[in-house]
């Protein structure tokens, strides 16, 4: 069974993909990003896009994620 969400991996359940995100706090760093791709549910794994590739991360040691407006 899959670990609950955290209220942050909730909010990207609701963004369209290929939202505009342009930075994202993870367990302390920031990375740099350009696009939210999606997330899995299951596996509790939100994907975006940067200047280089594309970023897995571990949508519960998100702590913050800067949307452009």
């Amino acid at each position: 069974m899959a670990a609950a969400l955290s209220p942050l991996c909730k909010k990207l359940q609701t963004i369209d993909p290929n939202e505009e995100v342009d930075t994202l706090v993870v367990d302390g760093a920031t990375l740099t990003t350009t696009n939210f791709v999606n997330l899995d549910e299951a596996r509790g794994l939100a994907t975006f896009l940067t200047d280089t590739g594309v970023t897995l991360v571990d949508c519960r040691e998100l702590s913050a994620v800067n949307f452009v407006n």
